[in-house]
């Protein structure tokens, strides 16, 4: 019965048209808004997650426009967190640690957009601001996603790198759309 349910989950994954992206994330917003053992992994005090925010089903990424990729919902994505200045004390950091269902996107100016998510995320109007270059008539871009699943093996960037054939200076720097078969071939690597 359960290799069954596997092999339907696995048909619907890989059978599905959905786009997929991996998007790139750092370390202090990830753990905020869904990844609970990088945050009890990191030496420094960051931003805590509430738990309200954590019982949520979906949250909100924000994001500049620039080099979006062409990244559009429906689809899924596979968060890659990016190497930060902070300390982590189990380096588990440039790695695919997550994948979520992309449900919609928002492009907007950063008080519309920050008034219209705000509950859904854990940035400050500032850190919306931030997005656009602190241009309040610049545009800023919203990622709504839900129904995110933590992996139980990270997926660092030099398996990343051999799985897509990237060469061994690409790293994940803007949003970048992959096959039905290399999410399937990420996402399975990673529940394992």
């Amino acid at each position: 019965m359960i290799l069954k349910k596997f092999y339907i989950r696995q048909k619907l994954l890989i059978d599905s048209t959905l786009p997929n992206f991996i998007v790139p994330i750092k370390p202090i917003w990830a753990e905020a808004l869904f990844d609970e053992k990088l945050a009890n992994q990191s030496c420094l005090a960051g931003l805590e997650s509430s738990l309200e925010l954590a019982l949520r089903r979906e949250c909100v990424f924000y994001r500049k426009v620039k080099n979006s990729h062409g990244v559009h919902a429906p689809g899924r994505i596979l968060w890659y967190i990016t190497k930060d200045k902070r300390s982590y004390c189990n380096e588990q950091i440039q790695a695919i640690r997550a994948c979520s269902r992309l449900d919609e996107i928002v492009v907007d100016k950063p008080k519309n957009i920050y008034k219209q998510f705000k509950r859904l995320g854990v940035y400050t109007y500032n850190d919306v601001l931030g997005c656009a270059n602190d241009d309040k008539k610049a545009n800023v871009m919203a990622l709504k996603f839900s129904d995110t699943e933590l992996f139980n093996t990270p997926i660092y960037l030099t398996d990343i790198q051999s799985m897509l054939g990237w060469k061994s200076s690409s790293s994940v720097l803007s949003p970048y759309k992959i096959s039905n078969k290399d999410f399937f071939d990420l996402y399975n690597r990673g529940m394992s």
